[in-house]
């Protein structure tokens, strides 16, 4: 059976060459795994964390299908570094809210 691989960021700098992101077609035994596919093309678990399978988060133990398309993405991280208040265990006081107004609908 024949599957599209795409990679993103890491995950395709991690394997053979290709053009990763436009997708490669991979060749695989029927009844292969998501696990079988990281094994074939040689990826360590470190390098890839989420994969999609038809654009669904995808396990080791999920089976392919001919023609699946698969997504490989590695761990992504970022955004704000957390508060010092909550680096310390305590919780961050509470922001008062202004009141909620109903917009005044059009008259008819």
């Amino acid at each position: 059976m024949r599957v599209l691989v795409k990679a993103y960021a890491q995950a395709a700098e991690a394997l053979p060459a290709g053009d990763w992101q436009q997708g490669v077609e991979v060749e695989l035994p029927a009844g292969a795994t998501v696990g079988d596919l990281r094994a074939r093309l040689g990826l360590r678990p470190q390098a890839v964390q989420v994969v999609l399978v038809n654009g669904v988060a995808a396990r080791p133990s999920t089976p392919l299908k001919d023609g699946d398309r698969v997504a490989v993405f590695p761990l992504v991280g970022g955004g704000r570094a957390p508060s010092r208040t909550l680096q310390a265990g305590r919780r961050p006081p509470a922001r008062r809210l202004p009141p909620y107004r109903m917009a005044s609908t059009p008259p008819r």
